[in-house]
């Protein structure tokens, strides 16, 4: 629990809710539960420069993709805190990235 803030970008940690509204909002990403005062659900992130991955990570990611895809974007916070997570997207949408990257 934190790890994500612990490890976060400063630009994904200080989004204003407005910001993170927009984003999601653009990314048609809906959150439908589990948010709350003591477990918000933490802000998305916009690039891959505000995941918490190893650098080594980071840069393979970068090579092959320009940014998170939707379900990458709200996900990656969620996995990074230990949730419990549900996406729902299409085929092709990164989901299997998704969930199996915060685990290496």
């Amino acid at each position: 629990e934190g790890g994500w803030q612990e490890c976060a970008n400063g630009a994904a940690v200080s989004r204003t809710p407005e910001e993170v509204e927009r984003i999601r909002q653009s990314h048609f990403i809906e959150i439908f539960d589990g948010c709350s005062d003591e477990h918000p659900v933490p802000n998305v992130i916009n690039s891959f420069d505000e995941a918490c991955f190893s650098p080594k990570m980071m840069a393979s990611l970068r090579e092959r993709f320009e940014e998170p895809t939707p379900i990458q974007k709200q996900i990656w916070p969620l996995a990074m805190q230990g949730r419990d997570v549900v996406g729902i997207a299409e085929t092709g949408s990164g989901k299997t990235v998704a969930y199996l990257l915060p685990m290496i």
